[in-house]
């Protein structure tokens, strides 16, 4: 569907699917070949290595990289995450229409938040809670919270968003600025908004 989610155990995980071409590829050394990687990468697992929380986007930023040539930055994986980077859906540039981010919503931040909701009533149902339940309260509260705000913020751009990949990834992805972690990515991407609203 050319949007994938740094959450595991969901059907469209990225880990997961990084996992199912390496199965593909290298058959029963799929595993070696994870760790030989992350070993590579500087990190524990596949899933530090994509984490925007964790990691501070390492993924995300190796990527830009690549796909940088002189003053041009054009990724074509876009990490837009909640404000904390706890909850990260990477969408796929050649793969963006008009109903992208509705898709967002409905197929991940609305699902993902129901989920959260569920779990917190059952915590707050508990007439008394380990202290290890207690920080699990707070998280899943933060995270509410952050689902939420990233729900309200894509539909508020999913209105007026209606990208054309004609017009190049900086200009794309300019609306979208908020959404982005790395800093020197927003800001580009914020200075070429403002520029694109004057």
């Amino acid at each position: 569907p050319g949007i994938l989610v740094d959450d595991d155990g969901h059907y469209e995980d990225i880990v997961a699917r990084v996992r199912d071409a390496l199965s593909v590829l290298w058959g029963d050394r799929a595993s070696a070949i994870e760790q030989e990687a992350c070993d590579i990468l500087g990190v524990r697992t596949l899933r530090d290595y994509f984490a925007e929380k964790k990691s501070g986007g390492k993924f995300f930023k190796d990527h830009l990289k690549r796909y940088s040539k002189s003053r041009r930055q054009a990724p074509i994986y876009w990490p837009l995450s909640t404000e904390s980077g706890t909850y990260t859906l990477w969408i796929y540039y050649h793969r963006l229409d008009d109903q992208t981010l509705y898709s967002c919503v409905n197929n991940f931040v609305e699902p993902k938040l129901e989920l959260t909701v569920n779990e917190l009533s059952t915590l707050r149902s508990k007439s008394t809670r380990s202290s290890q339940e207690e920080k699990q309260l707070e998280r899943l509260s933060d995270l509410e919270g952050e689902l939420k705000d990233f729900r309200d913020e894509l539909l508020r751009l999913a209105k007026f968003w209606k990208p054309n990949l004609n017009d190049g990834v900086q200009i794309t992805a300019a609306p979208l600025w908020n959404l982005f972690r790395d800093k020197a990515w927003q800001k580009k991407l914020k200075q070429t908004w403002e520029s694109l609203e004057k």
